[in-house]
C-alpha cells in the first residue's frame, strides 16, 4: 500500500485478531466489547491520526 500511495497511507495497521469476529457476534464495537485488546488500541491509534489531519 505505501508503495502504491505513499504518504497518503496512515501508519496505524489494523491486524486480524481472534477478538474481531467475538464483536459481530456480540454486536458491539471492538473498543466496547475487548476495550483494552490489541485492535481497540488500533482502532483508537487510527482515529487520532484522522483527527489529526
Amino acid at each position: 500500500m505505501v508503495e502504491a500511495f505513499g504518504d497518503t497511507v496512515f501508519q496505524t495497521v489494523i491486524t486480524r485478531t481472534v477478538r474481531f469476529p467475538e464483536t459481530t457476534v456480540a454486536g458491539q464495537p471492538i473498543t466496547t466489547w475487548a476495550s483494552t485488546s490489541v485492535g481497540a488500541q488500533a482502532y483508537r491509534d487510527l482515529a487520532k491520526e484522522v483527527l489529526a489531519l
